[in-house]
C-alpha cells in the first residue's frame, strides 16, 4: 500500500473518530485531539498482537496488514514529521517511548520494530516497587517532548505495581502564519452558541485576500503556515457551516463521504468582504479507550492476544488498561504552537467565486491542521463555545477543564477560608451589619460586571460566595448561570428555593420569561443573602421546599427590625414584587447602605464577623469537636485531590500545591457528568502565548490480569 492510500485511509478513520467524539460531546465542550497520535499507538498494539485482536485493529484502521501500518509509520516519521526548523519552516517533532518492567524482555523482533520504524526510546524500569517514580519519569519525558505544554499525561494512580508496559507518543508543532494578522485590528464581537445565546470574544479581522472555497451550506478557509525550503506545507483549515446549528450535519458529511476534505479545500485567494475568525484557546483531555470501545475496538482491552510484545509466558496475561490523550490549542494573530500530525493534499475542482466572499466564523465550526503535500490530518477539533473568561476581583477565576472517563473536572481559583455559608455554619453566628454592608458592596460589584456581560448568575447565596483572606468576596458556582440573548431566552426552575425570585418560579410554571427583567432575579437573591448573613439563615428556612416556594410566590421576606433604616430601605428595593421596579446592581452600588466609609475591617479573623447567638462565641475546642477533621491520607478522595492538584500545576504554572488545601466538591447527581470543582490557590496567570498552541499526548498502559 503506497503512502497516499495509507494517508487517505488514516484520514477516513480520523473523521470517523471525530464524528463520534464531536457528536458525543456536542453542545458541551470545545474539543481538540490528534487522530495521528491515536493511529500510531494502535499500530504499535497491532504489531504486538495476533489473532482476533490484531484483525480487529487492522479492520478499524482500514489496513491489510501490520507491515502496511509499520511502513506507514516509518514514512510519516521520516517524511512528514521531520523537523523543518533548519529549513526555515515550522518546528515539528514526533517521539515515541516504551517503558518495560525489568522482569520482562521485549520480543527481539518487536523491539527492533519499535526502535527502527517508530524511533521509540526504550527503557527498562521497576514498576513493581517504583511505580510512582516511573510515572514521574514518563510525565517528565512528555513535558520535554512537548516543549513544556503537557506536564501530566499520566494521572496520579494510573501506574501501579501491576503495570508491565507503557507506550507513549508526543507530537509538537510550532509555526507562524505565512501572513500574520494585525493585532490592532482585533476587536470583540458576538460568538453565537448552539443554544441561541451569544458571548463576546476577540475576533481576528482582515481585509486581505484569503484562501476560501464556498459550497452549498458551508465554506472552507485555509490558513497556511510559513513554509521552509523542504517544501512541506502545513495549514489550518476552518470548515464553517452557513447555519449556526449546522456543525453536526457538516461533521457527519465530512466523515461519511470518502475523500470529502480533499475535494473541498480552497485553491486560490479571493477578495473578502466581512472576514472575522475568533481567537480561541482549547484544552481537552479524555480517556480514549472509552471512545475506541464505543467504536467497536474492544479486544485489546480484554487481553489474551498481546503475545508478540514480550518474550515471556506472561504475555498471555497482558491487556491494554487505558489510553490517555491530552491536547491544547491556542489560535491568535501570530500563528501556532502545537502538537501536530500530517495530512494529504488532493486536487480540487475549479470553482467560480463571487467578487467578494464573507467569512464570519461567529458560530460553531470545525477546524483541523494538515500537511498539504501528503494530506495527513494532524488535529481535528470543534469550537462550540468560546468561554468568556470573566476577569474581575469579585468573580472566582476559571483556569481550565478536563474530561477523564465520564467525569468533567473544572479548575478554579483557590479562595480561602471559604464561603459565607461556611463562616456562618461553623461559627454558629450572624454577621454584624458593618460586615454585611462591606460584603454586599463586593457582591454588587461582581454582579454589576456580570450583568454588563449579559449574564445572570441565578443562584446567589452564601454557599456560592467565597471570601479570601483579605476579606474580598468572590462570586462562584456558575452552574445554573445564563447568558441572555435577544434570539433565545428561557428560565428553568434551577437554583435554591429559599433564595429564588418569585418571577423565576412563575416563568418556569408558565413557561414564559422576559429577558428584559431577568437580571432582577439576582437582585432578589442578593436581598435573601443579606438576610442570611444578618440572621444566619435565609428567608422561609423554617418551611420545607413546596411551602417555602408558596411563601416566595405570595409574600416578601420579613426584614430584620434591628437593621438600620438604610439597610431596611435597601432590602425593600431588592424585594420589590415587580422585577422591572428593582434597581440594577450598578444603581444599588450608589445606595447609602453600601456607601458607609466606616465599615468593619474584614481581614479574616472569623470570630469578628458575627453576633454569636446565646454566648460570646464558640470556643476553640467546641469548633474542633463539631467540625469534622480533614485527614487527606485517610480520605477516599485523596488520590483524586492529588491528581487534581498536579493538573492545576500543569494548567497555571510551576507553583507547588498541597493537596490538603484542595477544596473538593461534587455537583448534583442529575448532571450528565459528575462535575468536580476545585479551588486552587491562585498564582499569577501565565502570559498569553504568542502562538497558537496544541500539544496532544497519548499513553497506553498494559498490565497483567489479576
Amino acid at each position: 500500500m503506497d503512502l497516499r492510500e495509507s494517508i487517505t485511509n488514516q484520514n477516513d478513520v480520523a473523521f470517523r473518530i471525530a464524528n463520534h467524539l464531536l457528536s458525543k460531546h456536542s453542545g458541551n465542550n470545545n474539543i481538540v485531539f490528534s487522530p495521528l497520535s491515536l493511529h500510531v499507538v494502535l499500530s504499535i498494539i497491532a504489531a504486538g498482537s495476533k489473532g482476533p485482536t490484531r484483525d480487529q485493529i487492522l479492520s478499524f484502521l482500514r489496513s491489510k496488514s501490520t507491515d502496511d501500518l509499520n511502513s506507514f509509520a516509518s514514512q510519516l516519521v521520516s517524511v512528514v514529521l521531520a523537523d523543518a526548523t533548519p529549513a526555515g519552516g515550522p518546528r515539528l517533532s514526533f517521539a515515541d517511548g516504551v517503558w518495560v518492567d525489568h522482569s520482562l524482555s521485549l520480543n527481539p523482533s518487536f523491539k527492533q520494530l519499535v526502535n527502527n520504524d517508530y524511533k521509540a526510546v526504550l527503557a527498562s524500569v521497576d514498576f513493581q516497587t517504583k511505580a510512582v517514580e516511573v510515572s514521574k519519569e514518563v510525565n517528565s519525558w512528555a513535558e520535554k517532548e512537548t516543549n513544556g505544554l503537557i506536564k501530566e499525561v499520566l494521572p496520579a494512580g494510573s501506574v501501579d505495581g501491576s503495570t508491565r508496559l507503557i507506550f507513549a507518543n508526543a507530537i509538537y508543532f510550532k509555526g507562524a502564519w505565512t501572513e500574520k494578522f494585525d493585532a490592532q485590528m482585533t476587536k470583540d464581537h458576538n460568538f453565537h452558541l448552539l443554544d441561541g445565546s451569544s458571548v463576546k470574544a476577540p475576533f481576528i479581522v482582515s481585509k486581505k485576500k484569503q484562501l476560501i472555497s464556498a459550497f452549498d451550506g458551508f465554506k472552507v478557509l485555509g490558513l497556511p503556515y510559513k513554509q521552509g525550503e523542504d517544501k512541506r506545507q502545513f495549514s489550518m483549515y476552518l470548515l464553517l457551516p452557513d447555519a449556526t446549528d449546522g456543525l453536526s450535519a457538516l461533521v457527519e458529511k465530512v466523515s461519511s463521504e470518502r475523500s470529502f476534505l480533499e475535494r473541498k479545500l480552497p485553491r486560490q485567494k479571493v477578495e473578502v468582504g466581512d472576514f472575522r475568525i475568533p481567537k480561541f484557546k482549547i484544552s481537552f483531555g479524555l480517556e480514549t479507550s472509552i471512545v475506541l470501545k464505543e467504536l467497536g475496538v474492544v479486544l485489546p482491552f480484554a487481553g489474551g492476544d498481546l503475545t508478540e510484545m514480550v518474550d515471556s509466558s506472561l504475555s498471555q496475561n497482558l491487556y491494554v488498561s487505558s489510553i490517555y490523550h491530552k491536547s491544547f490549542i491556542e489560535v491568535n494573530e501570530e500563528g501556532t504552537e502545537a502538537a501536530a500530525a500530517s495530512a494529504v493534499t488532493i486536487k480540487l475542482r475549479s470553482i467560480q467565486f463571487p467578487t467578494k466572499i464573507d467569512f464570519v466564523a461567529d458560530h460553531p465550526f470545525l477546524f483541523l491542521i494538515r500537511e498539504d503535500l501528503t494530506g495527513t490530518v494532524l488535529y481535528i477539533g470543534q469550537e462550540i463555545r468560546i468561554l468568556r473568561q470573566l476577569h474581575h476581583p469579585n468573580i472566582v477565576q476559571y483556569y481550565g477543564s478536563e474530561i477523564v472517563g465520564d467525569h468533567l473536572y473544572i479548575y478554579m481559583e483557590y479562595v480561602h477560608p471559604g464561603s459565607i455559608h461556611k463562616f456562618i455554619h461553623e461559627n454558629c453566628g450572624a454577621m454584624t451589619e458593618s460586615v454585611v454592608r462591606n460584603f454586599t458592596r463586593h457582591i454588587l460589584s461582581g454582579l454589576a460586571y456580570l450583568h454588563n456581560t449579559k449574564t445572570i448568575h441565578r443562584d446567589i447565596k452564601g454557599a456560592n460566595l467565597l471570601v479570601d483572606a483579605s476579606g474580598i468576596v468572590k462570586l462562584a458556582d456558575f452552574g445554573v448561570s445564563k447568558i441572555l440573548t435577544e434570539k433565545s431566552y428561557e428560565l428553568s426552575l434551577k437554583g435554591s428555593p429559599y433564595w429564588m425570585a418569585p418571577e423565576l418560579m412563575m416563568a418556569a410554571i408558565k413557561k414564559e420569561s422576559n429577558p428584559d427583567i431577568a437580571m432582577a432575579i439576582d437582585i432578589w437573591s442578593l436581598g435573601c443573602t443579606i438576610i442570611e448573613m444578618l440572621t444566619g439563615r435565609p428567608p422561609w428556612s423554617e418551611f420545607e421546599g413546596p411551602q417555602a416556594m408558596f411563601k416566595v410566590l405570595h409574600r416578601s421576606p420579613p426584614i430584620p427590625e434591628t437593621l438600620s433604616s438604610e439597610g431596611q430601605d435597601f432590602l425593600k428595593q431588592c424585594f420589590r414584587r415587580n422585577p422591572a421596579d428593582r434597581p440594577t446592581a450598578a444603581t444599588l452600588l450608589t445606595h447609602a447602605f453600601v456607601q458607609n466609609l466606616h465599615d468593619q475591617d474584614v481581614l479574616i479573623h472569623p470570630q469578628q464577623l458575627y453576633h454569636p447567638k446565646g454566648d460570646p462565641g464558640p470556643k476553640e475546642n467546641t469548633r474542633k469537636r463539631n467540625s469534622p477533621k480533614h485527614n487527606s491520607k485517610s480520605s477516599p478522595r485523596h488520590s483524586i485531590g492529588s491528581r487534581i492538584i498536579n493538573k492545576i500545576h500543569n494548567i497555571i504554572g510551576d507553583k507547588k500545591y498541597d493537596s490538603d488545601e484542595c477544596n473538593h466538591s461534587t455537583s448534583s447527581a442529575d448532571s450528565p457528568h459528575s462535575l468536580t470543582e476545585v479551588n486552587a490557590r491562585q498564582p499569577p496567570l501565565k502570559p498569553t502565548l504568542n502562538f497558537m498552541s496544541l500539544a496532544p499526548f497519548k499513553v497506553i498502559k498494559i498490565i497483567r490480569h489479576i
